[in-house]
Parts: structure tokens; sequence; C-alpha cells
């Protein structure tokens, strides 16, 4: 599962909330604002975890900071068990 937040503006937004479907870790995927593709790489997120809030009509929300001009994928993340 994927979350995807757009900032087209030229101004950051700081501790930005997206209701999201599912509780639990999420990790950015892609973040435009990474030195890799040629952004600032001030505004990396990482692991984000969710709060059992409701938001936007999702049950639970993350919080993150978002660059200017940017895009930020997120994917829910998956406990890799072991196999006996």
């Amino acid at each position: 599962m994927v979350a995807i937040a757009c900032n087209f503006t030229p101004n950051p937004v700081e501790k930005y909330k997206m209701g999201v479907p599912e509780s639990g870790t999420w990790t950015e995927k892609l973040n435009s604002d990474d030195k890799k593709y040629g952004g600032s790489g001030s505004y990396l997120n990482g692991k984000l975890k969710t709060t059992e809030e409701e938001w936007n009509g999702r049950p639970h929300y993350i919080e993150m900071d978002l660059p200017p001009l940017s895009v930020v994928v997120l994917e829910k993340y998956k406990s890799r068990k072991k196999k006996k």
C-alpha cells in the first residue's frame, strides 16, 4: 500500500497531516527533495508512525514535513517474518 503527498507550492508545509487507512509504520520510498534528485535534502522524513485518530475520513494519520515543489511517496512497512 502506498500513499502519495504532493506540494506544488513554493513554500514548505511543516507538520502536514495525511489520513491513512492502516496503522503502523510508513517508510519514505521517494522524496523529490532528496539530493540525488537535485533537491535540498532538508526535508527527508524516513520512517513515520501513525497516530490513532481520524483525519479526513481515515481512521489514522501520519504527520510529515513537505518540501516546496515536491512529491513524497510513502509505503506501509511490512515486517518480514522468518520462514521455518
